[in-house]
């Protein structure tokens, strides 16, 4: 058989596994454009690329996956359980609970937990993938005390699932993995209170672990009363939230949901106008798909309820002529880049706004590409400007405004829930999936497109967002518990079309793959006003 391997044909006698063909870096391959752990057996001819972590989110996902399952199976060998839950955190980590074991996460108790996961690394056992009946699975996991992947396979339909085995310990999160514990080489595990931090090398750093922020209180703060609301309200794992849905309220839990947004709104507009006589710009910023449109034009009516004059600002308006937009390191226009705007006119049209003065606002043409005529606002003695974008945390955007004249808001959905306690579901992928929602709907795209441009929106939210979040005023949590029940029409079908050749297919099956647990809700039944309306349409605000 001919074997394309890393574009460069090899000819092979007889079956091959990529373990014995792949580099010592190497944590996985796509095979004809399927993403494939190294254990997989290679028996015809095809194409193969294998990924690192240097430069494939697809790998550090695998590598993470594998270190989550590690840290599981070293506090299971220790304690002799592994009540364990898992949660993305701050600075790109993972917080590991203990607190379910009783557990005082010292120094001392946390150095032991990493010398045995150190141990089992050097061991260089191996990780086998099974396909077991779900009866089987159930058992193995109620005798290993692990009750909540029971609870989960309630929710599986298929009569098949897959589990890794590893010297006797059985978990599954929900993705392939390396094949042996030796392909895990770098980590740091710390005591970080009252649990712990679990880090690993990320492909944004190339391959290297980032540095942690010791410095991302204000985040911390909103991740841990996400997860703390989450708890008290039955909706940390899917399996909870799956059966308040299905026995209880419908209605009521979504209004539950819904004064959660409303109440912080009306916070918000009290710290506001507890500053009225110095605040003049609302600047509000945060990642693509956060509902910053929806929440500007309800901070909008939550102010105006208060005797303000919001006035709305779009940063849009402001983009440079195509022909003036900066060239970026690929070669191409940067349209998310700061420079992209127009920055100079921008401030002296706020200055302005600010003196009361009237103003002539640009108007910017996306079809020509270029600006297109403007508009004349008079602001009143109780004006306030809003401005949303990815920017507009920036103080390079608004330099010529004082700080105490700007209230600061960053917003992002930061839902705290887990297939499992050991599996949590990616906070960036909430976000992934009301965009192709979106897309879909109002844009025209298919999902491939927008998953084509997802890495480019990534690395722009990392070079242009996440550094302002800790000078914000106010972070703003547009997470809803009930949202993926009801993007869940929508979004499951989108990626299920994504074929296996697809160079995107390993992204879209490992969302199809926790999208299936969750039960449907009704669109109906969501308010005209939420943030969710956004991305599924029937917004009152459009």
């Amino acid at each position: 058989m001919i074997l394309k391997i890393n574009n460069e044909k090899k000819e092979f006698n007889k079956p091959v596994k990529l373990i014995e063909i792949a580099g010592k870096e190497d944590c996985c391959a796509k095979v004809n454009g399927t993403i494939r752990d190294l254990n997989y057996i290679v028996k015809n001819d095809c194409e193969i690329e294998f990924l690192n972590i240097v430069d494939s989110p697809d790998a550090v996902r695998i590598y993470e996956a594998t270190l989550r399952y590690l840290v599981v199976m070293a506090i299971y060998n220790l304690y002799g359980k592994a009540d364990v839950r898992i949660n993305y955190s701050v600075s790109m980590a993972l917080y590991v609970d203990l607190s379910k074991m009783d557990i005082m996460l010292d120094e001392d108790e946390v150095a032991k937990i990493k010398k045995e996961m150190d141990r089992l690394i050097k061991a260089d056992l191996p990780l086998n993938r099974l396909s077991i009946k779900k009866e089987d699975a159930i058992e193995i996991y109620t005798k290993q005390n692990m009750m909540d992947k029971v609870n989960i396979l309630k929710y599986r339909k298929e009569d098949h699932v897959n589990i890794y085995e590893c010297k006797g310990f059985y978990n599954y999160m929900y993705m392939n993995m390396m094949p042996r514990t030796s392909y895990v080489k770098d980590f740091k595990l710390f005591s970080y209170f009252p649990q712990m931090i679990l880090q690993y090398p990320r492909s944004e750093t190339k391959g290297k672990i980032p540095p942690f922020n010791y410095e991302q209180v204000k985040y911390s703060k909103v991740l841990f009363k996400a997860k703390n609301w989450a708890k008290k309200n039955d909706m940390a794992n899917v399996y909870d939230l799956n059966e308040r849905v299905t026995h209880e309220s419908v209605a009521e839990f979504i209004n539950l949901c819904e004064f959660k947004h409303n109440r912080t709104l009306v916070r918000i507009g009290d710290k506001i106008e507890d500053r009225k006589d110095e605040v003049r710009l609302v600047a509000i910023s945060g990642p693509s798909s956060s509902g910053k449109t929806t929440f500007a034009t309800k901070l909008k009516v939550e102010l105006s309820s208060r005797g303000f004059k919001p006035i709305m600002i779009s940063l849009d308006n402001y983009y440079l002529d195509n022909k003036d937009i900066p060239i970026d390191e690929f070669g191409e226009k940067d349209f998310e880049t700061i420079d992209a705007l127009d920055i100079a006119r921008f401030n002296k049209d706020m200055f302005s706004l600010m003196q009361g003065k009237e103003t002539k606002i640009p108007i910017f043409n996306f079809v020509s590409q270029k600006r297109d005529g403007y508009k004349i606002i008079t602001p009143q003695a109780n004006s306030i400007v809003i401005i949303e974008g990815i920017h507009a945390l920036n103080e390079k955007l608004t330099r010529s405004i004082p700080r105490d004249s700007k209230y600061k808001i960053f917003i992002s959905p930061q839902q705290q829930i887990n297939i499992d306690e050991n599996n949590p579901v990616r906070i960036t992928d909430i976000r992934l999936i009301r965009r192709a929602v979106r897309d879909h709907l109002f844009r025209n795209y298919d999902v491939s497109q927008t998953l084509d441009i997802w890495p480019s929106v990534r690395r722009g939210e990392f070079k242009w967002i996440y550094d302002c979040q800790e000078d914000a005023d106010y972070i703003f949590n547009t997470e809803l518990a009930y949202e993926l029940c009801v993007l869940k029409k929508y979004a499951l079908p989108l990626f299920l079309t994504v074929k296996r050749e697809d160079k995107d297919f390993a992204n879209a099956n490992r969302i199809v793959k926790f999208l299936k647990y969750f039960v449907t809700i009704d669109d109906s039944l969501v308010p005209n006003n939420s943030i969710l309306r956004e991305f599924i349409g029937g917004s009152c605000f459009k």
